[in-house]
């Protein structure tokens, strides 16, 4: 069974032209798989781990500018010819993914026939918009507003309302303090969206963390939505 949205879209033939070209890895919490500043040896097609990409500043705090599911693929700059990123990428979510040499997705890209460019061309679009948005939240809304979407984002990515993350790790994504994280998770519990416990989170009410959200969220899933329905067809 075929885990990872992007390539399912692909028809059985193109399928077996790419499979072979691919490896199944398991990713721990917090591997870094793509360095900042550094050569992109691999791309790689999530399953059910989540990858975040990250910001890094010079005093060595981070904040997340995009995140990576089964929706999507990490290494996007090689569509662009790009063989290095600004950005750090690391394991938010352990899991499985496809990996494939940057090389060979390069050489398939320049290819007459290549089958995958068409899916990565608005899966591009959609993860720019996603980025470009998450800039937006990050200037101009509260950390609760931000800390509802981070969550309803990561429930969509793994299928689970169960999340496997710690108060560090949500401090890390949103670049806030340990303890603003804990106290907005807390406000959250109280209003009964959440339950917490050591080493996780569960949604209890969905509809209830989308009205706390801000428009961030809608604007995303919207645009994944949309991919997902075209690549569908």
């Amino acid at each position: 069974m075929i885990q990872n949205q992007l390539l399912a879209a692909l028809s059985e033939t193109e399928h077996r032209a790419v499979v072979c070209h691919l490896r199944k890895v398991s990713v721990s919490l917090r591997e870094v798989l793509h360095q900042a500043n550094a050569e992109i040896k691999y791309v790689y097609f999530p399953e059910t781990c989540v990858i975040s990409i990250l910001s890094t500043m010079e005093d060595g705090s981070t904040v997340e500018v995009g995140v990576v599911g089964n929706e999507g693929m990490l290494g996007l700059r090689v569509l662009l010819g790009v063989k290095k990123t600004p950005h750090l990428a690391a394991v938010q979510v352990a899991g499985s993914a496809l990996r494939m040499s940057a090389d060979l997705l390069d050489q398939d890209l320049k290819g007459v026939g290549s089958s995958l460019r068409p899916l990565l061309l608005p899966y591009t679009q959609a993860l720019l918009s996603q980025v470009s948005q998450s800039v937006a939240c990050i200037s101009q809304h509260s950390i609760r507003q931000r800390l509802a979407r981070w969550l309803l984002a990561m429930r969509d990515r793994i299928e689970s309302n169960s999340l496997e993350i710690t108060h560090e790790l949500i401090s890390l994504m949103l670049g806030i303090r340990r303890a603003s994280a804990s106290e907005n998770l807390r406000e959250l519990q109280d209003r009964g969206l959440i339950a917490t416990r050591r080493g996780g989170i569960r949604i209890v009410d969905s509809q209830g963390l989308e009205n706390i959200a801000c428009e961030c969220y809608r604007i995303v899933k919207e645009e994944y939505d949309q991919l997902y329905s075209e690549n569908s067809r």
